[in-house]
């Protein structure tokens, strides 16, 4: 299946003005601050990080795969807010599942 898509190069903006931020890391910066990995999403900073060393199908897949991750706190962050939760908490609770 050929899915002509591009990854945004700086940033994505989602509903509510959220802002998903998009770096390319080269190998040795993604494992010294992101360990073996080849990208991660970071929920206090709002970033995908991806490998730019990685072919650009995998790219594309590791952002795809990132992006779930920030369209799940986007929707969290928000659901707290309308209903008047404290949202550090969904932050705090984000965080150390994805760590």
């Amino acid at each position: 299946m050929d899915v002509r898509m591009s990854i945004p190069k700086s940033r994505l903006i989602l509903p509510g003005n959220y802002i998903v931020k998009i770096r390319f890391y080269s190998k040795v910066r993604m494992e010294g601050e992101h360990g073996d990995s080849d990208g991660c999403w970071d929920v206090d900073t709002h970033t995908i990080y991806i490998g730019k060393h990685l072919s650009l199908a995998r790219q594309k897949y590791i952002f795809r795969h990132e992006l779930v991750h920030a369209v799940n706190d986007w929707f969290l962050y928000f659901d707290y807010c309308e209903r008047g939760w404290n949202v550090g908490a969904v932050v705090m609770t984000q965080s150390s599942i994805h760590s």
